[in-house]
């Protein structure tokens, strides 16, 4: 017999929350006809087996565990244990940072400092799961996401770029992007005089992912103003207001721009999501 407790909650972005105290028990199998995914899995257990297409994955208790959805895996846990379960949908991931279809199970080792970051934010985020509200979950929802990309990227990224040290400097200069990512002049040039390279170098960096540098700062910008369309928290800024916080500088523009994304204007996306909610 098996003694459990769930507490669940989803966000207005899709990302589905579980914390999960439970007695031991085991999972297996695959789901592929369900919503493509990525997964964590934070889990607390004093024993417990992680396993793969049968071959076992040499995780601890503390480490994050992760997957896509629909690959074949199981987990044997032997013990009283608490998890905090996290799925995150595909469209909340930027797919020329993180590319979840090349990702196979895994996990996040504590032993990295980064990941023992990423591992206590999550134990906070479980300890205060049925607390949180909605305001408060938008900031945790773009927290997990960031993590996520950081953490993972390395995983995914390393066959596009042949050495670590090209993915180093791609990760490097996106995230100089991101930091200037509201700022309407940025451009090629400047990043590369930031850098001190080239900017054709920097071109061929976003060459090896299938894009180029003004491709990834427009998606980078259309995926900001999606994510603040879909959140609550600004609903009281206009359309305009999103554009030009993200950097567009004409709204007409970020309008035809974000229907070729996402094949809906930003007023009807808008409309559709608080219909749905």
């Amino acid at each position: 017999m098996v003694d459990a407790e769930v507490i669940s909650a989803t966000t207005t972005k899709g990302l589905e929350f579980s914390r999960i105290k439970a007695s031991p028990q085991i999972w297996s199998g695959k789901l592929p006809a369900q919503p493509y995914s990525l997964w964590i899995a934070l889990l607390q257990a004093d024993s417990f087996l992680l396993q793969s297409e049968g071959h076992p994955i040499a995780a601890n208790s503390g480490d994050i565990l992760f997957g896509a959805s629909g690959t074949d895996a199981s987990l044997s846990i032997e013990s009283d244990f608490e998890m905090l379960y996290i799925k995150v949908p595909t469209t909340l991931l930027h797919h020329r940072l993180l590319n979840p279809s090349l990702l196979g199970i895994g996990f996040l080792s504590r032993d990295r400092a980064a990941n023992r970051v990423f591992a206590d934010f999550l134990t906070s985020v479980c300890l205060n799961l049925d607390d949180v509200s909605e305001q408060s979950m938008y900031p945790i929802e773009v927290a997990i996401t960031e993590f996520l990309v950081s953490c993972l990227a390395p995983h995914t990224m390393i066959e596009a770029f042949g050495n670590n040290s090209k993915l180093a400097l791609y990760r490097r200069i996106c995230n100089l992007i991101e930091n200037q990512i509201k700022d309407p002049d940025l451009s090629l040039g400047a990043i590369a005089e930031q850098e001190n390279i080239s900017r054709r170098y920097i071109q061929k960096l976003f060459e090896m992912v299938g894009t180029n540098f003004s491709q990834f700062v427009r998606e980078r910008r259309l995926d900001h103003c999606r994510s603040d369309l879909l959140s609550s928290e600004y609903r009281h800024l206009s359309i305009s207001d999103i554009c030009y916080r993200w950097g567009f500088n004409d709204a007409a523009h970020f309008s035809r721009s974000f229907h070729r994304q996402y094949g809906l204007s930003p007023r009807a996306f808008r409309q559709s999501r608080q219909l749905a909610a």
